[in-house]
């Protein structure tokens, strides 16, 4: 009975010290260096912002902020390193539509859900507008609507392939329009997806864009002889108030790629608490927000508790359109 007391009493004083230790550590954090990891490559938007921000975060933070790439797997290798690592904070990571959204239903095996992550901020959104070439017979989303209902694939629709934001928004488009059948062409980059439909070999398609910067796709397109039928936000887009909605035209397409920062589950309270005061005061930050916007994003800050919901909504809508229009896991 003595023995087994002392052995409680023992790990109980082990069990006490390792709070204590790790409480003092989350009460200095950060003590070292941390990284947050860039899921698409170092020149990506989605990188170039992430290390604004970080670069941003470190001043007030007291230490560096490592910029790292970990591409592949459509995000997933991002985010499977950090939903493993050490709940720190010393570990975050670039979260966005596509590693924490879209990879998490057309990707086979991804090694982690939402419920991994605990998500901090959102900072940007890379809206959607469906454009066509100036002298298109498309004058308007109705026009292109009803030519689709009377002619089933006569639409060739390029896209920059399966799983991408703008294949699921065009799936939402075709199963929120009654139905559509449309034809979607392939092709490797933004670039060409672009100079398709402005050549007149396509006859549409999704582009990302909206803030009205140098870096804007919607800008570029309508510069070079485009012209948008639609955009795919709940509200006009404060740099095209002339363009419509998708819902003003009543058809409920709302999709957005979109980027933030989040980190492993289960981080210490203290931890959590500065990482969000750091992130929270950078966003309120003009020049750090003109930086992002120059990259053409459209700025829009949420705070953890929101964002949280935002991404478990956008998931759901994802799961949605991937079963409605049988997308296969690749």
């Amino acid at each position: 009975m003595v023995k087994k007391l002392r052995l409680f009493i023992g790990v109980l004083v082990l069990a006490i010290i390792f709070i204590f230790i790790n409480s003092s550590s989350a009460a200095e954090f950060p003590t070292k260096s941390m990284e947050w990891l860039a899921p698409f490559g170092p020149g990506a938007p989605s990188a170039i912002s992430l290390k604004i921000v970080g670069d941003a975060a470190s001043k007030l933070l007291g230490q560096p902020v490592l910029n790292v790439a970990a591409p592949g797997g459509g995000g997933t290798v991002a985010g499977a390193r950090v939903a493993r690592a050490k709940p720190d904070g010393y570990t975050l990571l670039g979260a966005n539509s596509a590693t924490n959204g879209t990879a998490l239903y057309t990707k086979k095996d991804v090694p982690y859900k939402n419920s991994d992550f605990e998500f901090l901020a959102e900072y940007g959104a890379f809206d959607l507008a469906l454009i066509v070439k100036a002298d298109s017979p498309f004058k308007t989303l109705e026009d292109y609507i009803e030519y689709a209902k009377k002619n089933p694939f006569g639409i060739k629709q390029a896209s920059t392939g399966i799983g991408t934001s703008g294949h699921l928004c065009l799936e939402l488009l075709k199963m929120r329009a009654g139905g559509l059948k449309i034809d979607m062409v392939p092709f490797k980059t933004a670039f060409e997806l672009r100079t398709s439909v402005l050549g007149g070999h396509c006859h549409a398609s999704f582009i990302y864009g909206g803030a009205g910067g140098p870096g804007d796709e919607f800008k570029q397109t309508l510069d070079a002889g485009g012209r948008i039928l639609a955009v795919t936000t709940k509200k006009r887009i404060k740099a095209y108030p002339d363009v419509p909605t998708f819902t003003e035209k009543g058809v409920d397409v709302v999709y957005s790629a979109w980027y933030g920062i989040a980190g492993p589950k289960e981080m210490p309270r203290e931890v959590s608490q500065k990482l969000k005061d750091a992130i929270y005061k950078v966003f309120k930050d003009p020049q750090v927000i003109q930086a992002i916007e120059n990259l053409g994003y459209r700025f829009e800050f949420r705070n953890s508790e929101e964002f949280t919901i935002f991404v478990n909504e956008y998931e759901n809508l994802v799961k949605r359109i991937v079963e409605e229009a049988k997308i296969p896991a690749e």
